[in-house]
Parts: structure tokens; C-alpha cells; sequence
């Protein structure tokens, strides 16, 4: 998100949270949500929305395009799993 976004992005939450003051304060006092509550609301419906704190991070590196395992690799760490579990190997099932 560029700064330019994120700079609309807080104008605009600034005045949907001015807007819900001015709507809470013209309430009767006793009808009045507590503040906390009032602020816990506010923020869970902009974050509903989409709205964030700070710019999306990055995604890490490795997350992306993964080369694939290299087969004698994933063999390795297929039979470490199989021994963990006390499973045996297809093959060797059939050669018993």
C-alpha cells in the first residue's frame, strides 16, 4: 500500500470513528456503551473491513516460488517418518 493509500485510508477511518462519537453522544447518558466496549467495536469492524494498523509485510522469502525437494530428500525424510510411526516401506511389504 503506498503511503498516499494509507494516508486516505486513516482520513477515512478518522471520520467514520468521529462520525460514531458525535452518533454515541447524542444518546442519553444511560443508553451510552461503555468506552471500552465502543472502541473494541470500532476497531473489530475496521479490521473486518480490511483496514490495517501498518502496511502489509512483505512475504518472507521462502513462502514464494520453493524449488522443489530433491527426490532423494523427500525419500529420506519419507522413510525418517515411516520409521517415527513404525510403518515399513511399500516395497519392502512386498518383498516380505
Amino acid at each position: 500500500m503506498t503511503d498516499n493509500r494509507l494516508n486516505r485510508a486513516t482520513r477515512a477511518a478518522v471520520a467514520v470513528l468521529a462520525y460514531r462519537i458525535r452518533e454515541r453522544e447524542q444518546l442519553p447518558e444511560q443508553e451510552r456503551v461503555d468506552p471500552d466496549l465502543f472502541a473494541l467495536r470500532f476497531l473489530t469492524d475496521m479490521l473486518g473491513r480490511g483496514w490495517r494498523l501498518t502496511n502489509a509485510r512483505k512475504p518472507v522469502p521462502w513462502t514464494g516460488n520453493r524449488q522443489p525437494l530433491d527426490p532423494e530428500t523427500a525419500r529420506r525424510g519419507a522413510e525418517l517418518v515411516r520409521q517415527r510411526l513404525g510403518l515399513t516401506h511399500p516395497e519392502r511389504r512386498e518383498q516380505s
